[in-house]
């Protein structure tokens, strides 16, 4: 997928972030890889949902 197609569409789900550049451990980028696959998420959802819980993050309750 080119670079300009990933911008445009972050999941489809119309999320919101920051877009930055982080290096993994090669073993590390495998194992969040493999679970992003069975979990049918994307990486970045998988490493944001552990960042969230290592620092207490909390989720902002939607609007009705």
């Amino acid at each position: 997928m080119p670079q300009d197609e990933k911008r445009k569409d972050p999941g489809g789900k119309g999320q919101k972030g920051v877009s930055t550049t982080i290096y993994l451990d090669k073993q590390v980028k495998e194992l969040v890889e493999g679970d992003a696959e069975e979990q049918e998420r994307s990486t970045s959802f998988i490493i944001n949902s552990i960042l969230k819980k290592h620092y207490g993050v909390v989720a902002a309750k939607k609007k009705k």
